[in-house]
């Protein structure tokens, strides 16, 4: 029965986008640097050298952060220490908006993807 419902849902994703193109709701951000990392109430926010796009309008854009439902939240901060660290820039995938403790920017974009560039 479960192999059927899996199935099913296949299916199902197949036409709909068939029917209509299907689209990622987050936006790629492509070889920028880390210039600071810090933790504000458990919550970690990686601030990078120029303004980044913004898909979901949050209120600050500078700055995104790594939001706790993240699964291994610890390796994307430690990959984004290792960044700073080595000046290497960064590939990084946003998407939604997320706390942030600044009252001029309540709200920055969530990362849920990060990546080292060479």
């Amino acid at each position: 029965m479960g192999r059927s419902v899996v199935t099913l849902f296949a299916s199902s994703l197949a036409l709909t986008c068939a029917a209509a193109p299907c689209e990622a709701t987050g936006l790629s951000i492509m070889s920028s640097k880390i210039i600071a990392v810090q933790v504000e109430s458990g919550v970690p926010f990686i601030t990078f050298d120029k303004a980044l796009a913004n898909p979901d309008k949050c209120a600050g854009a500078g700055v995104l952060t790594l939001p706790d439902e993240m699964k291994n939240q610890a390796y994307y901060l430690s990959l984004a220490m290792t960044a700073l660290a080595t000046g290497k820039p960064v590939d990084a995938w946003v998407d939604g908006c997320g706390w942030a403790p600044w009252t001029a920017s309540p709200t920055v974009p969530k990362i849920y993807s990060l990546r080292i560039d060479d």
